[in-house]
């Protein structure tokens, strides 16, 4: 019933856009988004969910199973069979937003970039500085072009001096690691390795994210800005 309002927004967003490709490519954009919102409300709506047939031809997370049995609603999502919800979108955003919820994030890729020169290699392909980063925190970074286009936003991880763990975008996964490879300098020590199918992630947001990690991890759980040590 919003879509009158997201009309607006669009045409403002592709008049900022002074290049006919970025145009094109931005209506392409927002017209699959657009797309996914009208066909996630069907589903809502009918209580439909995607034949098996169709889900064969998807990749599936290793939660699969388990949210499949929870009646969750599937929808394919860059290639991936993805759940939008289990019983009602608006009550699980509100309950999201006002208490905590999971979410499984696993069709997004990971790259691990190892050696003594990984941290220089890195600073030359991202825009954040990685020499603020200790280990056991995580930076949000971009990846660009030589002309500044961004390539895709990332959030890489420092576990030593010398490993750096990476989340791509699951769109982008392979792009991403194609670039940083045609990047990788041949004399130095740089190790770059797509591990994305080694990986199982689950996102836990809300304002009662501390209280639960703390309940299944432990009391030693403290939220410290990026830091990702227990």
């Amino acid at each position: 019933k919003d879509l009158s309002k997201l009309s607006v927004i669009v045409y403002y967003t592709v008049g900022l856009a002074k290049k006919r490709k970025k145009r094109c490519q931005l209506i392409t954009k927002i017209s699959s988004f657009l797309y996914s919102i009208t066909k996630l409300k069907k589903t809502e709506r009918n209580g439909d969910n995607m034949s098996e047939q169709h889900t064969q031809d998807l990749k599936k997370t290793p939660l699969y199973e388990l949210q499949k049995n929870l009646n969750a609603k599937f929808v394919p999502f860059c290639g991936w069979s993805m759940p939008a919800f289990f019983k009602n979108v608006k009550d699980e955003h509100l309950y999201v937003r006002n208490h905590v919820g999971l979410f499984d994030v696993s069709h997004m890729g990971e790259i691990l970039v190892t050696g003594s020169f990984a941290k220089e290699f890195l600073n030359s392909m991202v825009t954040n500085d990685l020499d603020r980063l200790k280990p056991g925190f995580s930076q949000y970074t971009l990846m660009c072009l030589p002309d500044g286009g961004v390539i895709d936003d990332m959030i890489i991880y420092c576990q030593t001096e010398t490993s750096y763990f990476i989340c791509v975008n699951a769109s982008n996964r392979e792009k991403d690691f194609r670039w940083l490879c045609e990047h990788q300098p041949k004399d130095r020590d740089v190790q770059l390795k797509d591990v994305s199918d080694l990986w199982c992630q689950i996102a836990v947001q809300g304002p009662e994210s501390d209280t639960l990690l703390k309940e299944v991890l432990g009391e030693h759980v403290e939220q410290k800005g990026s830091n990702i040590t227990p």
